[in-house]
């Protein structure tokens, strides 16, 4: 197992997602966009804090010294076990925070999780704005990954919506409805064409990560 989960680049945690601008889903599951809309820019802005916040947060340090780790996958380390995690909390860079609870359980050569994230007052300092975040209600992370002699596969859904202020006067809600897959080579982890990225965060469409 150890060999097959080898050191992967951060194709996925704490990329920052890249919005098209062009209009997405109005409504997903957990949330809707509503109120003062975020510009293309705004949303990325916002959605990356959260979104990255919510994947590496699950993935650091779950599990016991007899788990398996999966180092670098993709971007940073950790442990899974076939047990619920210990709720996690980690600050957001402006203030606030957000946690995260669910189950991680490990298979022969596969892993599966379900992973809930609670923002609480998460405050985004954008580059023309700043937003203080909350869940609406929260955000989902569900999905596997798998390996099988030198290819490595994920299949991740991110399923939600979160609600901002700014400004006292700005206010809104935006979904989130994001499917990650894509089977790595790990001989070829270079591959741009290697992770597929689709759906839509705060009625922008997503098609890739940056």
């Amino acid at each position: 197992m150890k060999n097959r989960f080898r050191s992967i680049p951060s194709l996925v945690a704490g990329a920052a997602i890249v919005l098209t601008g062009a209009c997405g889903d109005s409504t997903g599951p957990g949330g809707s966009d509503s109120g003062d809309p975020l510009t293309a820019a705004e949303a990325q802005e916002v959605s990356t804090e959260v979104l990255t916040l919510l994947s590496t947060t699950a993935f650091s340090g779950v599990g016991t010294s007899e788990a398996v780790q999966l180092t670098d996958l993709p971007g940073i380390r950790f442990s899974v076990s076939a047990a619920p995690i210990e709720t996690k909390t980690a600050s957001c860079e402006g203030g606030g925070t957000v946690s995260v609870s669910g189950e991680v359980s490990l298979g022969s050569n596969s892993a599966t999780f379900d992973l809930t994230e609670t923002i609480t007052n998460c405050v985004v300092q954008g580059s023309t704005s700043t937003f203080t975040v909350n869940g609406d209600p929260n955000v989902n992370l569900s999905g596997s990954m798998s390996s099988s002699g030198e290819t490595f596969t994920i299949d991740w859904k991110m399923r939600g919506g979160f609600k901002y202020t700014s400004g006292g006067s700005r206010t809104g809600s935006c979904s989130v409805s994001v499917d990650i897959k894509g089977t790595v080579d790990l001989n070829n982890l270079t591959n741009p064409n290697a992770i597929t990225v689709s759906g839509s965060v705060c009625g922008q469409s997503i098609t890739t990560l940056g």
